[in-house]
C-alpha cells in the first residue's frame, strides 16, 4: 500500500503536481505553470462526456487514472461530485473484483475572480486514500 501511494505521489510530482513550491521567496502553485496548463488542457480534451474515462495507467496497471469532465458546468462542486457518485461506486465494484484497491479523488478547478482581467487560476483538492477490499461496504462510500 505504501509503495503504491509513493508511486502515485511520485508520478504526480513528475507530471502536473498541484503542490506549491518556493520561487523567488513566493509560494507559487505548480498548477498554474505553462506545462501544467498544457497537461490539463490535453487531459480535458481526452474526455468529452460526464462519465469516468480512463486516461492513463502505470506500474503494470496497478495505478490507473480516470477523469470525469464537468460538461454541464455545474458550479457547486458538491453537486458535481454527487452526480458522479453512482458511477464511481460501480467503477469501484468492478475494480475490487480483480484485487483490493486504494483510491482517492482529485477535484481540479479553474476559476476567475469577478471583474479582474486575466485572473484565471487552477486549483486542485485531493482526498485521502481509501482502501477498498472485496468485502468492503461500497454503498457506505
Amino acid at each position: 500500500d505504501d509503495i503504491c501511494m509513493t508511486a502515485m505521489d511520485e508520478y504526480e510530482v513528475n507530471t502536473d503536481s498541484y503542490t506549491t513550491t518556493n520561487v523567488n521567496g513566493k509560494r507559487v502553485s505548480t498548477a498554474n505553470t505553462t506545462s501544467a496548463a498544457k497537461a490539463k488542457k490535453a487531459r480535458m480534451s481526452l474526455v468529452q462526456s460526464n462519465e469516468f474515462v480512463e486516461i492513463s495507467s502505470s506500474a503494470n496497471r496497478k495505478i490507473v487514472w480516470y477523469y470525469a469532465k464537468n460538461i454541464n458546468n455545474i458550479t457547486i462542486y458538491s453537486e458535481f461530485l454527487r452526480s458522479l457518485k453512482s458511477e464511481l461506486k460501480n467503477l469501484i465494484k468492478v475494480s475490487v473484483q480483480k484485487h483490493a484497491i486504494k483510491f482517492n479523488l482529485k477535484l481540479e478547478a479553474t476559476y476567475s475572480r469577478l471583474n479582474i482581467l486575466n485572473s484565471s487560476e487552477n486549483r486542485a483538492f485531493k482526498t485521502i486514500a481509501v482502501e477498498i477490499f472485496i468485502d468492503s461496504n461500497i454503498s457506505e462510500l
